[in-house]
């Protein structure tokens, strides 16, 4: 954005210049990456323990396999969750919002890596496609979204993926304002989502349909 063009005017209807001033200062940009420092943090989870705790809430679905949710070496994994997500109620549900966390997709035991890390947040209750899901390299590690009230739905536009490599850990951030959606891995923007009527629950997921996926680090700050 250029600040303080000199522009020419456009006419008047009746052929002359109208008598405002000939400089225009545009509105600078707003830099995103603004959204990834500061505010109060009012929910932190190392998963330095041996199990999950009544934290966390775990969504069951009756015609799915149990999920295998598990805490190992600091870190929550899971590897056949078929988006039953783990949920904690730790949102504000008014003011600007910002979720962090660590995560991998880990290299498969069998078959070919599926990239797909996800999470859900400001859902308006403990289950998948009740809010937003932010999902990095989703589809065979093929797209990026953020899904308001599903995965499939016309408001899931989705892009393609910025890809992940199996085993290397990223920080994600989603963030969200009064009237935008931002999805971040390690502090670089992929994918945004316009919303003027911005679903604002409470509930905080973790989720996952085959990947070989691990989490760590979740904090939320109020902004």
């Amino acid at each position: 954005m250029i600040i303080g063009l000199v522009v020419p005017w456009p006419l008047s209807a009746c052929g002359d210049k109208a008598a405002i001033p000939t400089h225009y200062v545009a509105e600078p940009e707003v830099d995103p990456a603004r959204l990834l420092t500061g505010g109060e943090r009012v929910f932190f989870d190392d998963f330095e323990r041996p199990e999950l705790g009544t934290s966390w809430v775990l969504e069951r679905l009756p015609d799915e396999p149990e999920p295998d949710w598990r805490i190992e070496s600091g870190w929550v994994r899971t590897s056949r969750t078929k988006n039953q997500g783990i949920y904690a109620k730790v949102l504000p549900e008014t003011g600007d919002v910002r979720v962090e966390l660590l995560a991998a997709s880990d290299p498969p035991a069998r078959g070919a890596f599926a990239g797909d890390l996800k999470i859900e947040a400001f859902n308006t209750a403990p289950a998948h496609e009740k809010g937003y899901s932010f999902i990095n390299g989703g589809w065979n590690n093929a797209f990026d979204t953020i899904a308001k009230l599903g995965e499939h739905s016309a408001d899931d536009k989705r892009k393609p993926a910025r890809p992940l490599t199996a085993g290397q850990v990223y920080r994600y951030a989603a963030v969200m304002t009064q009237d935008k959606l931002y999805w971040f891995r390690d502090g670089v923007l992929l994918y945004t989502f316009d919303e003027p009527a911005p679903v604002r629950g409470p509930w905080l997921g973790l989720n996952n349909w085959l990947a070989n996926a691990r989490f760590d680090e979740v904090a939320v700050f109020r902004l």
